[in-house]
């Protein structure tokens, strides 16, 4: 389990703003403005249940069942456990900070505690242009490797290198697995101090040198309208990502693929906005023997702050042999998330 899947509790790349999405080297989803919170929030329990098709009624089933979220006073996230349907703990997080605030350590258990993670973070020493928030560099310690991601930074204090070395005595390998021993990303920024590219070089165990570009974009006033990723696979580009962003950093458009290249490995998803920002809808269309597609559309309840402590998804679905406009094709409700909320007095 990943840092950033273990808190993001659903859509995630919906609840994702451009500007994390470009500082993701270093961004842990910890303050309640991460999780668009209002309040002095204390505790929140996200319970999940859905309609099962085999009885068509709703209960919790799959392996997330309650999800539950502690914050300290001052709004940084100190846990996040997720309990399984029969309420046995199935991932744990646990994060701790310094004097200022800063993340110091998080404990990250996955999986019934089959692989417990220990991540140290230590920053670099404010100078004229540096800032102390800077990571200077990340330890992780897990079961199967440990290794350390050591941060670089221009005079200026933008970082223009992230480096993982991680050497084959710091691997508990099963034969034949497969691992990423070490890479090195290199960032450049365009003339106004935007990041512009991210460059990154993987040394893999089984395919060799691996070589990863992400770009982005801006319009005239600076904002983030557009990132694009692509791989270099065994001397061939493989399935490019392509991101849009409209002018509230919201992602509104994710491609996977080329359907001009191989219209069977591509996907098409768009999110729907309100006036206030709000994701009112979802689509996705899957290119492919397999070719599906299907729309969400999303109602809310909120409380007295603002936040929302009900969500229900209704779904609309088809296979490629339905065509897209079939009205004879219904939403139907799939999913209901609730939240409950304690605040600080």
């Amino acid at each position: 389990m990943n840092i950033q899947y273990t808190l993001i509790f659903i859509l995630i790349t919906s609840f994702i703003s451009a500007q994390e999405k470009v500082e993701d080297y270093v961004k842990i989803q910890h303050t309640l403005d991460d999780f668009e919170l209002n309040g002095n929030v204390k505790e929140m329990t996200v319970i999940h249940s859905g309609v099962d098709y085999r009885d068509n009624e709703e209960k919790q089933y799959g392996t997330v069942a309650r999800t539950k979220y502690t914050f300290n006073k001052v709004g940084q996230l100190d846990s996040l456990i997720v309990f399984d349907r029969n309420s046995s703990i199935y991932n744990a997080l646990v994060i701790s900070y310094d004097n200022h605030g800063r993340i110091k350590k998080v404990m990250d258990s996955d999986g019934y505690n089959l692989n417990i993670k220990e991540i140290k973070f230590k920053y670099v020493n404010s100078s004229d242009s540096i800032s102390s928030e800077d990571i200077l560099s990340i330890a992780v310690n897990e079961k199967y490797s440990k290794y350390k991601l050591i941060y670089q930074y221009d005079k200026t204090g933008k970082l223009v290198n992230a480096i993982n070395n991680c050497t084959e005595k710091d691997l508990k390998l099963k034969e034949n697995a497969r691992i990423i021993n070490d890479f090195i990303k290199k960032y450049t920024y365009n003339k106004n101090g935007s990041l512009k590219q991210i460059k990154s070089i993987y040394n893999d165990k089984v395919n060799g040198t691996l070589d990863n570009i992400e770009y982005y974009e801006y319009d005239d006033r600076g904002t983030l309208t557009k990132s694009y990723k692509k791989q270099l696979e065994k001397d061939n580009w493989h399935q490019p990502e392509v991101i849009t962003y409209n002018n509230q950093g919201k992602i509104t458009h994710y491609y996977e693929g080329d359907s001009t290249v191989n219209d069977e490995i591509y996907s098409h998803n768009i999110n729907y906005y309100n006036e206030d920002q709000i994701l009112m809808g979802a689509y996705s269309h899957t290119l492919g023997d397999g070719e599906f597609e299907w729309f969400k559309k999303f109602e809310y309840s909120w409380d007295e702050y603002g936040n929302w402590i009900e969500l229900k998804t209704y779904l609309k679905e088809s296979a490629h042999h339905y065509k897209r406009d079939d009205e004879s094709i219904k939403f139907r409700f799939d999913r209901r998330d609730k939240r409950q909320i304690i605040y600080y007095d």
